[in-house]
């Protein structure tokens, strides 16, 4: 009988091969692969090195826009002192992406200068200097600060955050079709929510007869037919004044189909002591101030909480649409085009020379 067995030799083999290439010999294969690699201090050094070169090129033209943006001072857009001057929606708070506080900032922005700008510093050059001062000042000293293991740690949080001012400034390019994009898929978005939950609210007790104060309580078992269907929905054209009007008429008609609305012959209640506001002179904003009661008074004549806030996030996107669509063309900010530009190369350099290993480039 044989003694050897077949299945055990590979097995031995691969323990043979495995001595050979012990502790010792990994070890040596780590060394080679981390000296081939290079070390955190080198990717720091080729960063310093870039931002010496950016602060060479880019800072004089920081100085040259903000010259350029005190020359320009006097030729701001002439605001509508028609319009309110604020939202006529607070829309209840929800996550949104970067793209949508993008295009929301914006259209906020618009509404509180009447249309004049999409920075949030508006036409008000002091605030617009003391940023871009704050920023200037700031881009120097990072650009001119002294090599260290962990200059290439948090670069993009950096720039996020810089950015986030630059926006106050101004813009640094013709973001309209950008925002408008942006705003109307949330519009969309918000309008088939707004929708469904009406759907959902429709009434499941009798109306009062005509002529009577009587309100049945709730649970109580229809006796007579159901309310009639709501509208059929009709696919969304939102890249229009007349588009946004018929969204606007198609949620109102929605809601009254569904039996949701209170009082539909009688007044909204409103603050006694407060003046009645001129209608505004666009015709969205018009419409929507029409329907603000629905959502937003002493009493809102929605009565389902869900329904009623979900109307309330689609007339908002409505309105900020309407703004972002009625924006005029804005000469970009040189102070902001400038602080762009930098930031733009120093993000650039960050990806080009940071591509060492270890917590000392983390980003």
């Amino acid at each position: 009988m044989n003694s050897h067995n077949p299945i055990l030799l590979p097995l031995a083999f691969v323990c043979v091969l495995a001595q050979g290439i012990g502790p010792s010999a990994a070890a040596g294969a780590k060394q080679a692969a981390t000296a081939a690699a290079p070390q955190p201090d080198e990717c720091a050094m080729r960063y310093h090195a870039s931002l010496g070169r950016i602060a060479a090129d880019d800072l004089p033209l920081l100085r040259d826009g903000a010259a350029a943006g005190t020359a320009n001072s006097s030729t701001e857009i002439v605001a509508d002192q028609a319009l309110p001057g604020v939202p006529l929606f607070m829309a209840p708070g929800r996550q949104r992406s970067r793209a949508e506080i993008s295009a929301l900032t914006a259209a906020v922005a618009l509404a509180r200068t009447r249309g004049r700008s999409t920075a949030l510093a508006g036409g008000n050059a002091a605030d617009r200097a003391w940023i871009a001062a704050r920023l200037r000042e700031d881009l120097g000293d990072y650009l001119n600060q002294k090599p260290t293991p962990y200059l290439c740690s948090g670069v993009p949080a950096y720039l996020e955050t810089l950015r986030s001012f630059a926006a106050r400034l101004g813009p640094a390019g013709d973001r309209r079709q950008e925002w408008i994009a942006t705003q109307r898929g949330l519009a969309e978005n918000s309008i088939r929510a707004a929708g469904d939950a009406i759907g959902k609210a429709r009434l499941t007790i009798a109306l009062p007869a005509s002529g009577t104060d009587l309100r049945p309580a709730a649970g109580i078992a229809r006796t007579d037919p159901p309310p009639p269907p709501p509208p059929a929905r009709q696919p969304m054209e939102l890249g229009t004044e007349a588009g946004l009007l018929a969204a606007i008429d198609h949620l109102v008609a929605d809601a009254k189909a569904a039996n949701i609305i209170d009082d539909l012959t009688v007044p909204a209640t409103t603050d006694a002591t407060a003046p009645a506001a001129p209608p505004p002179p666009r015709p969205v904003l018009a419409k929507l101030a029409e329907a603000k009661p629905l959502v937003t008074s002493a009493r809102p004549r929605i009565r389902d909480r869900t329904a009623r806030l979900k109307l309330l996030a689609a007339f908002s996107d409505l309105e900020m649409l309407d703004y972002l669509m009625k924006a005029p063309a804005e000469m970009p900010d040189p102070i902001a085009s400038a602080i762009g530009k930098t930031l733009g190369d120093v993000e650039a350099a960050q990806k080009a020379d940071c591509t060492c290993g270890g917590a000392a480039v983390r980003p």
